[in-house]
């Protein structure tokens, strides 16, 4: 069937953009021309790794031929006082690693330390992202056993977790946050693996961070131990992490060197005022430290400024192309000129200000599909296609059977660079010797989504009064131009989360299967075992690979929905719509956008779950939406095809299938029908929307 075709296309291009990474690694760290190799941090590649995976019967990453992690810096000056090696950078992110620029502090690591491809202007803002994953190591590895529980979202918030994230910011108190706690999977020895701190809620803008592991954890000895089965290294040991004796120091005022002397200035006061909240004294910490939290409005503030400018443009210029009609449908291409905000590197150009500056006037390329099945004016979908798909998915079955079923037509256009006649580009900027080309690849969709709201007006102000089409029973107009709801499907609905919280001109949005926090969600995507295990090249230890996963949401941070959905449904931003009505679908176990990351995009955006459900959704409320029942406009509803769990942790999912297939179901085609014709959110199952 088609949306099979659209699959396999998909992964051939996953493929090709893997061999592509593999064959442009960058074989040396980058090295400033005046640094000398005493200053240097040595190269990381030498430690030997463990001959297998030390995770009973797990086959599901290949080898990367890496080590975990590299040998401890011997001058500490480089290196984070508070860290105990892994990386020279580790933990990640952290305050050490700020610096003034006039009056701003600026996140910005020594150059010579940051892994390949990665430059201190790539990742330049005024902290850290607020989704950044949180990355640390200790010495003989940690037992997951003594870490919060995963499947309880809440689990660090007890004051005896084991793993404790305080939040600082002005006005407030001093505030536990939830996160998961996470051994990285993909090491080939968990005796040295790195842990993963993921945020299960954006950090509030400008606040500090700080994290603390308490001495309850031990080492990954203890695990083993219980396990004969594992391969460990030879003289690995069972013990209790020891107190943290620079953290102990710079606590008391006498710290030992210029390392240290750097924490006292830069994050001392943070780990004081969360010390009540990390542990009642230093001894009973193996490790803490404090980052701080970039200002959100330097990542919201641009998309919202050029999604007005967007809106106020001139959308009468368009060309249409003859139509054309097919057996079942009619399909309209045309061309729009729309503001375009880029320079000739694809990057966004903004003055001393921070306003975007049109460059100049551009034509982006739109299809209209309209099914045979519309007989009068209907409602138009305007859809966002998915990753590396293009504007004619509207025509392929799966999308096109629920648009004839609706009798309803849709207007697409293309993510500039996720589109499928963008994958050379795309693999260009994602294999090239460094990432920065990967930074246009994401202005190029802040550029996308403004276009989007450029067709939306199109629509509504001159196609729909001057399109008219005959299927052979006489010409009759079939775009009503007052009703054009959004429906992004996967990269289209992540993307959409961010088009119905910045476009003034949206109102309603049906986002399905859609997710958040990039670098948390790719890692687990079914994509990730062709792609991922040849991006990795570029890095020589998994402890870099990590970090590298870590520092990479900051060039993701402009287009990422999770720093934009607080203002979704609730807090709406200046010029936008009130009250929009919103739909999220999530399928159990979708191998492509993790439940975990749709869950976060729901409860920050405080999205209700449809009752009752298949599954939990932590810390969200629960509406009914029976036929009976109040109405309902914003709504979360999850649907449960049957199919096999995904492997725990950051671990690539095994295609199955429910990425697709839940847009097959009656029930769904159902509930989209009503929900796009009348703004309410339905149940359409009859009780939890479970295959059994």
């Amino acid at each position: 069937m088609m949306t099979r075709q659209h699959t396999l296309r998909a992964a051939t291009l996953f493929l090709s953009l893997g061999l592509f990474v593999a064959c442009s690694k960058d074989p040396a760290p980058q090295v400033r021309a005046d640094a000398s190799t005493a200053d240097v941090a040595p190269d990381l590649s030498d430690a030997p790794g463990d001959a297998s995976h030390d995770v009973p019967g797990d086959d599901a990453d290949a080898d990367l031929g890496m080590a975990d992690v590299g040998p401890q810096l011997e001058a500490a000056a480089l290196a984070n006082a508070l860290g105990f090696g892994g990386h020279a950078l580790l933990p990640w992110p952290a305050e050490q690693y700020m610096h003034h620029d006039g009056e701003t502090l600026v996140l910005a690591p020594d150059a010579r330390l940051l892994p390949a491809g990665f430059s201190t202007t790539l990742i330049a803002a005024s902290g850290a992202s607020r989704v950044s994953p949180i990355v640390t190591w200790l010495p003989g590895g940690i037992d997951p056993r003594g870490l919060p529980d995963p499947n309880d979202w809440g689990a660090s918030l007890d004051p005896q977790s084991s793993v404790r994230v305080v939040v600082l910011r002005e006005g407030f108190a001093p505030e536990a946050w939830p996160v998961l706690a996470e051994i990285d999977q993909t090491a080939k020895s968990l005796a040295d693996a790195t842990l993963l701190l993921r945020p299960h809620r954006p950090f509030p803008s400008r606040a500090q961070v700080v994290v603390g592991l308490r001495t309850s954890l031990r080492t990954f000895g203890c695990y083993a131990q219980d396990h004969p089965e594992l391969v460990v290294p030879d003289g690995l040991e069972c013990a209790d992490h020891a107190p943290s004796q620079a953290l102990a120091r710079i606590l008391s005022g006498a710290p030992d060197g210029v390392a240290e002397e750097a924490w006292m200035g830069r994050g001392r006061a943070a780990l004081v005022a969360a010390q009540p909240l990390l542990g009642p004294d230093a001894p009973g910490l193996a490790q803490a430290w404090s980052f701080s939290v970039r200002d959100g409005r330097e990542v919201v503030d641009p998309m919202l400024k050029m999604q007005r400018l967007a809106a106020a443009a001139d959308s009468s210029a368009y060309s249409l192309e003859p139509l054309i009609y097919e057996d079942d449908r009619a399909l309209l291409y045309g061309e729009l000129d729309v503001p375009w905000f880029l320079d000739d590197n694809d990057r966004l150009v903004l003055d001393h200000s921070g306003e975007p500056q049109i460059q100049k006037v551009r034509a982006v390329r739109f299809l209209v599909t309209i099914p045979h099945t519309v007989g009068k004016p209907r409602p138009v979908v305007l859809f966002g296609h998915g990753f590396f798909s293009a504007i004619e998915e509207p025509t392929w079955g799966n999308l096109f059977n629920g648009l004839a079923r609706w009798q309803m037509a849709a207007i697409t256009t293309r993510f500039y660079g996720f589109a499928e006649v963008d994958f050379g580009k795309a693999a260009a900027a994602v294999g090239g010797p460094t990432l920065e080309g990967l930074a246009g690849i994401i202005d190029l969709q802040r550029q996308s989504q403004a276009n989007f709201t450029v067709v939306h007006n199109m629509v509504r102000d001159h196609l729909a009064g001057a399109l008219t089409i005959d299927f052979g029973d006489g010409a009759f107009a079939p775009l009503d131009g007052q009703k054009i709801p959004y429906m992004g499907i996967s990269n289209g609905g992540t993307q959409g989360l961010v088009m119905m919280s910045t476009s003034p001109v949206l109102s309603r949005g049906a986002l399905v299967v859609p997710g958040g926090g990039w670098a948390h969600m790719i890692q687990r995507a079914s994509q990730w075992k062709t792609l991922g295990a040849v991006f990795a090249k570029r890095f020589d230890t998994s402890a870099e690979l990590q970090l590298g996963m870590a520092m990479i949401q900051q060039i993701f941070d402009p287009v990422d929905s999770l720093n934009f959905v607080e203002h979704l449904v609730s807090n709406r931003l200046e010029g936008m719509l009130a009250d929009p009505e919103i739909l999220i679908v999530e399928a159990v176990n979708d191998a492509q956008v993790a439940n975990m990351v749709t869950h976060w995009v729901a409860g920050t955006a405080g999205v209700p779950l449809i009752v009752p459900s298949v599954s939990e959704v932590w810390a969200t409320a629960s509406i009914d939406a029976s036929l009976d029942a109040a109405p309902q406009t914003v709504g979360h509803e999850i649907y449960d095809l049957g199919v096999a769990d995904n492997p725990p942790g950051n671990l690539a999912a095994t295609e199955n299938g429910v990425h697709d297939q839940v847009r097959l179901l009656d029930t769904y085609r159902e509930q989209m029908g009503i929900f796009l014709e009348q703004g309410r959110v339905v149940r359409t199952c009859e009780g939890p929307c479970s295959s059994q």
